[in-house]
């Protein structure tokens, strides 16, 4: 109870068939049959009495007595359980917190996934137990959410999972709002940060032969002949979330990065619509040289846009000088195909090469038996090594190629695919889209389905990833399955949590010994889709109530 002034007091279930009940007497005390609070008081035939203008005692166990006597002056009594007078709302220990570990790019305040939110929180309360939470979600503008209201008990973490007709919405911010109340009535309320939600890759851009770009060679501090390239591009934007940087390499093959040295990382610049970045490349160039730049930008969610690829003539202004300058000039036209599936610069974006004709076969290569064979390949980011999803929207993947035979490798191409179907199935529509996605040398990749689609709950999917070690020869690796799971464990009908002595061999109602109980739960819960990987117990004085408890948190 929360208030101190007034206590409402009632009881039932006393009688006398012989000379009736003649009074009933009240009082409240610290202890049972004591009167230390509120003295003995007489509430004639009532059944209950309200007593007000008190000033009852906090963080103290107090204990209502009743005597009923008859008409010959014999008497029962009895006492109530134990209540505690408590004035103050639960206490926030920890803000509710979203958790996009695996839904975004470290250190961002935004999420890929449309479908999926995890939150995290702490309300702690000395006085009484937490009860009941109470989770809503909000947005930035008021808009509709698919929830409204989720009430939960005494849990500390919620995961909130969307079916594909109630997906976020791209470019909205959210806010989760957690209230926490305790077993006297009394509630806290928090909210976490905003999150962002974008789904969706940057638009593609490039460069332009209106946008002048330059190179430039010069002399070094060890008497070596260099280049340094100024290059320009526009184009790239994210209307959700932003572009945040972009990704820069130079070589003189298609899917290299040699001039440049490795892969150039450039902030994006607020300030101006076109962006640009000066090279020094590992070599020097001379006039009529060809060079492939590639840029490709990434948003504040951690998600990357197409690789933008163009060829660059050296066009120079000093011919005759051993220092040459000048400025590059963007072949459109007759471009050269770099792999048996025509790729090319001057295609049609996401297309092959139409123009010219090539007659090399691509060839792939069983990876059993070569050098390749332990390209290991696995759903989630890096370091996640994902089995089970949670999510109906997105699949990420990555790779590890072993250091060795990295050097050997052309480029990586990935796809995701219902297990044991053909490759794209089940993700992308295999009548108008290719289902291999040029990453470059890059292993890792997010892919979130368009709002039409949606991974199908207690279904495996797999990540492929085709390996590329010259331009017509491959291998294709395939990830372990990626069970899709949207429900949580059940409770068997009929089964239920036994708590006693050590070996769990009867259910007691009581105990007499106060240093030790066991609880044993076999059979009790269930899983179909996946697995159950640890429980969490806790003990407490009252159902869902963990005000003198101990959470444990056990491996299954």
């Amino acid at each position: 109870m929360f208030v101190r002034s007034t206590l409402h007091i009632q009881w039932a279930g006393f009688e006398d068939p012989q000379s009736d009940i003649d009074r009933f007497e009240v009082c409240v005390g610290s202890r049972t049959m004591e009167c230390d609070v509120i003295d003995r008081f007489n509430a004639l035939l009532h059944a209950n009495v309200i007593r007000s203008n008190l000033s009852l005692p906090t963080k103290t166990e107090l204990f209502a007595t009743v005597w009923a006597f008859n008409k010959v002056g014999m008497y029962v009594s009895g006492s109530s359980n134990g209540f505690v007078v408590d004035e103050s709302a639960p206490i926030l220990k920890r803000k509710p917190t979203f958790n996009i570990g695996e839904t975004s790019t470290k250190g961002n305040t935004a999420q890929w996934d449309r479908s999926l939110l995890k939150l995290g929180w702490e309300f702690v309360d000395q006085e009484s137990p937490i009860t009941n939470h109470k989770l809503s979600l909000l947005t930035h503008h008021d808009g509709h959410t698919p929830v409204e209201n989720i009430f939960i008990e005494s849990e500390q973490h919620y995961t909130i999972n969307l079916d594909g007709a109630n997906w976020l919405n791209n470019g909205d911010r959210y806010v989760a709002v957690v209230t926490s109340c305790n077993a006297a009535g009394l509630c806290t309320t928090a909210r976490t940060d905003e999150l962002l939600v974008d789904s969706t890759h940057p638009h593609m851009g490039g460069m332009q032969s209106h946008i002048p770009n330059t190179w430039k060679n010069f002399v070094d501090s060890t008497n070596e002949t260099l280049t340094n390239v100024h290059l320009t591009w526009y184009g790239f934007y994210d209307q959700e979330s932003e572009i945040n940087k972009y990704y820069i390499t130079v070589s003189r093959t298609y899917n290299m990065q040699e001039l440049s040295g490795g892969v150039y990382v450039v902030n994006h610049k607020w300030t101006s619509q076109t962006q640009s970045v000066n090279i020094t490349l590992t070599e020097s160039l001379k006039k009529d040289d060809l060079i492939i730049v590639s840029i490709w930008a990434q948003n504040y969610v951690g998600l990357n846009s197409s690789i933008s690829k163009t060829t660059l003539i050296t066009l120079s202004n000093s011919p005759s000088s051993a220092l040459e300058s000048g400025s590059f000039a963007i072949q459109k036209h007759s471009c050269d195909i770099h792999s048996c599936i025509k790729d090319c610069t001057c295609a049609v974006v996401g297309k092959p090469c139409v123009q010219v004709t090539h007659n090399a076969t691509c060839r792939d290569i069983d990876k059993t038996s070569t050098a390749y064979h332990n390209v290991d390949v696995f759903g989630g980011l890096l370091h996640q090594n994902m089995s089970v999803t949670a999510s109906s929207a997105c699949l990420a993947g990555h790779w590890n190629m072993p250091f060795t035979l990295s050097s050997t490798v052309l480029r990586y191409e990935w796809s995701l695919g219902v297990q044991n179907h053909v490759v794209g199935e089940g993700i992308f529509d295999l009548s108008s889209e290719s289902p291999w996605n040029d990453i470059g040398l890059t292993q890792q990749f997010v892919h979130c389905l368009p709002t039409n689609k949606s991974l199908v709950h207690g279904e495996y999917y797999v990540v492929y990833v085709r390996v590329w070690y010259d331009l017509s020869s491959f291998s294709v690796f395939t990830s372990p399955p990626i069970k899709v799971d949207h429900t949580p464990p059940s409770v068997h009908r009929g089964r239920y949590i036994i708590e006693g002595d050590s070996a769990c061999s009867k259910d007691f109602d009581f105990i007499d010994w106060t240093d030790a109980i066991s609880a044993c739960w076999a059979n009790v819960f269930s899983e179909q889709q996946s697995r159950i990987i640890h429980y969490t117990v806790g003990f407490g004085t009252s159902p869902n109530g963990m005000s003198t408890i101990v959470l444990l948190y056990i491996n299954k």
